[in-house]
């Protein structure tokens, strides 16, 4: 069994000002660094084989709060959604602005492209063969990944076998852990948008 642990990085002031982050590349604040020192805490003890991260700043940030002694492999196939026209901008902002395209892609990104940015099939294309490399490279392993919402609500929705208009109905909040197992014939989720660990599946 392969078992991905899934966790979004800490909260930035994008974040807090509800501000669409895709490509943009801020740093964690007080806030998500304190996040991510409490998911230090949670998973110093859990056995944890490979460690990676999306390449930008608030994802690494996180991943070496949160695994100081350990060698984290930046990749760049778990960038965020790039959104292009949307990057910077409140959803107030992009509805006023962009009020043909924001509502259709809302329901269903695969519906709607962002203007300058990813199209629902590049991005899922692109989590996807990161995701393929990622488990090749570590068969039998346990892997943490430190990426965004997008890439991990892409790969849920994936294994839950959903739709393209459930990707937003998946919540992610900052700092979260998500569990999925990949064994030779089934994928099972184990845990989604958590922030305790007390019940951490024992590993097999």
């Amino acid at each position: 069994m392969t078992r991905l642990i899934l966790i979004r990085h800490g909260q930035t002031d994008a974040n807090v000002n509800k501000q669409y982050c895709g490509f943009n590349d801020p740093s964690l604040n007080s806030k998500g660094k304190l996040q991510a020192q409490l998911l230090k805490d949670q998973l110093k003890d859990k056995e944890i084989d490979a460690f990676y991260s999306s390449d930008l700043t608030r994802a690494f940030e996180t991943a070496q709060i949160t695994f100081p002694n350990e060698s984290i492999k930046r990749i760049k196939y778990f960038r965020e959604y790039n959104f292009g026209v949307f990057e910077g901008l409140t959803y107030e902002q992009i509805m006023i602005q962009y009020p043909n395209i924001y509502p259709v892609w809302i329901n269903d990104p695969s519906k709607k492209s962002i203007p300058q940015g990813d199209s629902y099939i590049t991005f899922s294309e692109r989590i996807r063969e990161g995701l393929k490399l990622l488990l090749e490279e570590n068969c039998g392993k346990r892997i943490a990944l430190v990426t965004h919402s997008g890439p991990i609500r892409l790969i849920l929705s994936d294994v839950l076998n959903y739709e393209p208009d459930m990707f937003w109905k998946i919540k992610q909040d900052n700092a979260v852990i998500n569990i999925i197992n990949f064994n030779e014939e089934t994928v099972e989720v184990e845990m989604i948008n958590s922030q305790s660990l007390k019940d951490y599946p024992k590993t097999n």
